[in-house]
């Protein structure tokens, strides 16, 4: 292993453990498993079809009728706005 490569390594490691750190800090923090079932309701009666919820690793997106949303949302200050979010995101 050359010495970029552990130091890259680490600092993505310290950067990883930071945003958990404050994603668990956070009371606004809004977890997509205690909303799921109704954002499944939502994207079930806007499609018209039956339409799977999944975690993702970044980002997301969808692919046929799964979507990929965040794990856990803390963007903004307060918890109805990171409803909203994800809301959107659906």
């Amino acid at each position: 292993m050359s010495l970029d490569e552990f130091l890259f390594g680490k600092i993505s490691l310290l950067v990883q453990r930071r945003r958990q750190k404050k994603m668990v800090r956070a009371d606004n923090t809004v977890q997509l498993d205690s909303i799921k079932s109704r954002l499944t309701l939502i994207a079930d009666a806007v499609s018209g079809e039956s339409i799977n919820i999944f975690p993702a690793v970044r980002e997301g997106g969808y692919k046929n009728n799964n979507f990929f949303l965040p794990e856990a949302v803390y963007f903004y200050n307060n918890t109805s706005d990171n409803i909203d979010f994800y809301v959107f995101r659906t």
